[in-house]
């Protein structure tokens, strides 16, 4: 009975796992050879053109904030301190619009 039990349970899983021919028609294998031993990758699928578009878009945002935060709070510091005294040499040198 306990045996009968697991043959249906492995049934039912091998059921789940079953590729359907249009899972199969989208998808495609990629075989290699990796350390020695052949490693086989089903369900691999191209990737579309708009993924490819929004990765890349991710990828440059990723990349803007992490020159942001690449610089260091005394640097911050200090290029906001010149931009003050900029905008304060500027004012001067137009009295009237200040």
């Amino acid at each position: 009975d306990l045996l009968e039990a697991e043959m249906k349970l492995m049934r039912c899983m091998a059921k789940v796992r079953a590729w359907t021919p249009e899972m199969r028609a989208g998808s495609g294998v990629v075989v290699s050879w990796r350390y020695g031993n052949v490693c086989v990758q089903r369900g691999v699928q191209l990737r579309s053109e708009d993924d490819v578009a929004d990765d890349a878009d991710r990828t440059e945002q990723m990349q803007e904030k992490a020159s942001v935060e690449e610089i260091s709070l005394p640097l911050l510091t200090k290029m906001s301190s010149e931009r003050t005294l900029a905008v304060q040499a500027a004012l001067m040198q137009q009295p009237d619009k200040s």
